[in-house]
């Protein structure tokens, strides 16, 4: 039997007095939706945070984070990870944005859960 999700992480969207799109505001309509309906507790992770414990520094690229991934968790494996469909990677299925996701998870979990019991 799967156990119930404890804990949703949100990556905190902050502008810092750049202009936003419709698609940013879009994605700030729905965490606030998907904080609302979530039963338990919910935290918000600021992007700058991600950057500053996988990368050591704030002025982290997208680029930056996804190597910090595959450094930790698929060091030395060819093709960064992410394997082939026969023989498929840590990182095998991982496009985009599931980079990004994959840092807030792991930063989350290395700051407040890795101890705990959830």
């Amino acid at each position: 039997m799967a156990k119930a999700v404890d804990a949703l992480v949100i990556e905190q969207i902050k502008s810092y007095g750049n202009a936003m799109g419709q698609s940013t505001i879009d994605t700030i309509f729905w965490s606030g939706r998907f904080a609302e309906a979530f039963v338990g507790k919910f935290y918000l992770l600021p992007r700058v945070e991600v950057k500053k414990h996988l990368c050591h520094t704030g002025a982290a690229k997208d680029t930056n984070v996804k190597q910090a991934l595959v450094d930790r968790f698929a060091y030395g494996v060819r093709n960064h990870g992410k394997g082939i469909k026969s023989d498929p990677g840590f990182f095998y299925g991982f496009v985009g944005d599931v980079y990004a996701a994959m840092g807030v998870a792991v930063t989350w979990w290395d700051q407040n859960a890795r101890d705990s019991e959830i």
